[in-house]
């Protein structure tokens, strides 16, 4: 017999997957402490998703997002404690926990997640965590009691119809990340790196955002001091930007190198990044790379005596 294909229908302005519909006779049953994953890389598509899910599933939801300096249960306890009783909790933020490049801090509030599953059991109420793809295998590996818990895994990917103005709407909303706040710059570097996933490659104008994301995850990383990862973000915008044949963006790339090259005392081998990335905007006409070339270059002259 010929298995019918799940049935989706269109709610609002978008056409989601049948996921939508099946989280919500999930939470109209759910009663006492359930748990429910449910993945969605970007945030404006996630609000619309959430206001849909509130006038559909016809109970209070009440929404936490989770800060860094907090503890997530006492943030979400609280929020239960505070609410009516057939309450349901949607849960933001704790990906932007789990960015620490060395694993340490994510370990940490993972492990406390595991140990402290009896607790949020003890909440009594549904619980749903509102993630990007890229936190899930880190959940699933460092938090296994707690997540072989899940009730469910939904999944929420932006309909192709507003797949680029979604994408261009979420990057003009971002704020600059040249912040002195650790803090700040690890809930955009999740964001990023959502964006990243959700945007991987199904045309140029993806291809093309996913090259930048990389770029501004590079330049994060060095931010933070952590090299070896803003090298590996580095590298990889540099890939998508060769594919898609644009030296503009190459260049860039070569000189964010050098600039990670520099924090680290490469002199040489950032000199050598820098020229190439000098003839590449020398040889695309582009001024304003060229000067910015020119203007390392004399740093580097400089350092080098």
């Amino acid at each position: 017999m010929t298995q019918r294909p799940p049935r989706t229908r269109t709610i609002g302005p978008w056409t989601p997957l049948a996921d939508f519909e099946r989280l919500v006779r999930a939470l109209r049953r759910s009663r006492g402490f359930s748990l429910y994953i449910a993945l969605c890389n970007v945030p404006l598509f996630r609000a619309d998703m959430v206001r849909q899910l509130k006038t559909m599933v016809g109970r209070p939801i009440v929404e936490i997002t989770l800060r860094r300096e907090c503890d997530p249960h006492e943030a979400v306890a609280s929020a239960r404690n505070e609410a009516p009783e057939d309450v349901i909790l949607f849960i933001y933020g704790l990906e932007a926990l789990l960015t620490s490049v060395d694993e340490k801090g994510a370990r940490e509030v993972l492990s406390q997640l595991n140990w402290r599953r009896a607790a949020y059991r003890r909440l009594d109420r549904p619980l749903v965590f509102w993630l990007p793809e890229f936190a899930v295998p880190l959940l699933a590996r460092n938090a296994p009691d707690f997540f072989d818990w899940n009730s469910g895994v939904y999944e929420f990917k932006v309909p192709e119809v507003a797949r680029l103005s979604m994408l261009t709407e979420t990057l003009n909303q971002l704020p600059g990340f040249r912040s002195a706040e650790e803090g700040k710059t690890r809930e955009r570097m999740a964001l990023l790196k959502g964006l990243g996933d959700e945007y991987s490659g199904k045309t140029p104008a993806e291809r093309l955002a996913h090259a930048r994301i990389a770029l501004q995850l590079s330049q994060m990383h060095e931010q933070l001091a952590e090299y070896q990862a803003a090298s590996e973000a580095a590298a990889a915008a540099l890939e998508l930007f060769s594919a898609l044949g644009d030296e503009r963006g190459a260049a860039s790339v070569m000189r964010q190198a050098a600039n990670i090259d520099i924090r680290v005392a490469r002199y040489g081998e950032a000199r050598g990044k820098v020229q190439e990335a000098l003839r590449v905007s020398r040889g695309g006409s582009d001024r304003a790379g060229e000067a910015a070339a020119l203007h390392q270059l004399g740093y580097l002259a400089a350092r080098l005596g």
